[in-house]
């Protein structure tokens, strides 16, 4: 097992731990909403940590749902809004009292800054680019690079979190829709700065929402467990 790789599961671990000293008990009905998605986030990133290094589009996946689980909302059968839902997940990260300058630390890391600028200028990942919509391709991808290197220096980290999940969005589409194959030098070139920015990203969304989640409200989560106080059965 590689150093980072090691150095991840321990992140991993140590979430684990501090979620189950400030959540020692089951989900009630005030509770559920951040303890089920900590939950489930935490035992897709585990499963994450146990994949192999080269054995990318699975480690993308299982980062990807533990994304998810942190942001996504009872939608059901009403169209889905992933990007405003992931949207209003950051300003609530932000909202919190050490949220926004967790979050603005955060991205001033160098290296997720060129991580990030990485996918963004990935052509790759822009459906115009497939569509052959060039000249919108263009337009759109440069206003997005213009719009995050904005927010690098206003330290807007929402704006920055909001341009790299389209781009990672577009790149889990690929991958689930069955539109890559497994061993694609296009996909492995996105794979390779997403995963890690994802294994670092999610850790510090995770650590925000057990420490201070308490300090807001949680929309309900989809599919609660049976037994729970949101399942319908309960209610």
């Amino acid at each position: 097992m590689s150093s980072r790789k090691q150095a991840f599961l321990k992140t991993v671990e140590e979430l684990q731990e501090e979620f189950l000293v400030h959540f020692p008990n089951g989900p009630t009905a005030s509770t559920q909403s951040i303890i089920d998605r900590v939950r489930r986030s935490l035992s897709w990133l585990h499963r994450a940590a146990s994949q192999s290094d080269e054995d990318r589009p699975p480690r993308f996946v299982d980062l990807w749902i533990a994304l998810n689980a942190l942001y996504s909302q009872p939608r059901y059968a009403k169209e889905p809004r992933e990007k405003e839902d992931f949207s209003e997940f950051i300003q609530r990260l932000a909202g919190l009292p050490s949220g926004g300058k967790q979050l603005t630390q955060l991205i001033g890391k160098k290296h997720i800054q060129v991580r990030a600028q990485e996918l963004i200028q990935n052509k790759y990942l822009w459906n115009e680019w497939w569509s052959k919509e060039l000249d919108r391709y263009r337009e759109k991808s440069g206003e997005r690079s213009v719009r995050l290197e904005k927010a690098m220096r206003n330290d807007d980290a929402p704006i920055f979190l909001y341009c790299l999940f389209e781009r990672l969005q577009v790149l889990r589409n690929q991958i689930v829709h069955g539109s890559s194959s497994a061993s694609t030098r296009k996909s492995r070139d996105a794979l390779y700065p997403a995963i890690l920015l994802l294994e670092e990203i999610l850790p510090e969304f995770i650590r925000l929402m057990i420490h201070a989640g308490h300090e807001t409200s949680w929309p309900p989560i989809p599919y609660p467990g049976k037994g729970t106080p949101q399942h319908s059965e309960q209610q």
